[in-house]
């Protein structure tokens, strides 16, 4: 399985994120990454933050392989279609699990 490019995510990420669709927003969200560890994305202030680690008390935790993940976080791969066939797990905040599409471009 092939690890997760994190640095070419999260600059994905960047690129794509619509400060404006978050306003008001605040959320600390567990991404868990099989093969490739944990990381922690904030959204607050309109703005988002990535670290490597756990979350204390997240929000949303979000579970899938490196390949899958790195796939929905580029859109190659629907979230709610990976949700359904069991390759994105979800638990938590599942309004702001529907939520996080939308505030990427």
């Amino acid at each position: 399985m092939e690890r997760v490019d994190f640095q070419k995510v999260v600059d994905s990420l960047n690129q794509s994120f619509k400060p404006e669709r978050a306003k008001g927003l605040n959320a600390v969200i567990q991404v868990e990454v099989a093969g490739s560890g944990d990381f922690v994305l904030t959204i607050q202030d309109q703005k988002i933050a990535f670290a490597s680690g756990k979350a204390t008390a997240p929000r949303l935790t979000l579970r899938a392989s490196s390949s899958d993940l790195e796939a929905i976080f580029t859109r190659k791969l629907d979230p709610t279609t990976a949700f359904f066939q069991g390759k994105l797990v979800v638990q938590g905040d599942m309004g702001l699990a529907m939520q996080l599409p939308g505030l990427f471009s």
